[in-house]
């Protein structure tokens, strides 16, 4: 996958889950010319990554550690 697409894909994704066919439909109009397999299998492999087991995976990214929570509770009562 193309460094750009990535950048773009990992950035969609932080704002919100998307199924598997609407990521492969976007890294298909970045250009990527990777097959829905091929992109399923490298979600899999990336740290952080999530793929929801249904017909259409719902992909995940941001899985937040305990201490990003936390920092999370103090930004928000700060």
């Amino acid at each position: 996958m193309k460094p750009t697409v990535y950048e773009e894909l990992t950035s969609v994704l932080k704002r919100e889950p998307l199924s598997l066919s609407q990521v492969y439909t976007l890294v298909r109009e970045w250009g990527s010319l990777w097959s829905k397999e091929q992109l399923q299998l490298f979600l899999s492999c990336m740290d952080g990554v999530e793929l929801d087991v249904t017909v259409d995976p719902v992909v995940h990214i941001g899985k937040r550690t305990l201490e990003e929570m936390l920092v999370e509770a103090i930004r928000v009562l700060a």
